[in-house]
């Protein structure tokens, strides 16, 4: 996977869980605190798994739920309102489509 949709991946995923209010003001704090959840609707799941997920989850101490179907599933939820993903992942020509 390129550098440049490994940064993008992780700059949706940075932003998503700014909004949500997903920072903790310490480690001490963040540890007692119920880990927050992120869920992605993505692919390749092995690929961004270890390389985005993995420590983004660390960093950030979020639960990273991944909901793995195809770009036309997903893109059928999303248009019905029945996603319950934070972050969708396409690919290109679907991410035209949407």
């Amino acid at each position: 996977m390129s550098k440049r949709v490994s940064s993008i991946i992780l700059a949706s995923l940075v932003l998503t869980l700014g909004v949500s209010g997903g920072h903790a003001k310490s480690d001490k704090d963040n540890k007692k605190k119920e880990l927050k959840t992120l869920t992605v609707s993505t692919f390749e799941e092995d690929l961004h798994r270890k390389n985005v997920f993995e420590p983004f989850e660390k960093k950030y101490n979020v639960k990273v739920v991944l909901e793995l179907e195809k770009n036309f599933e997903r893109l059928n939820k999303l248009r019905n309102g029945d996603s319950k993903a934070d972050v969708a992942l396409f690919t290109d020509y679907y991410a035209m489509k949407v």
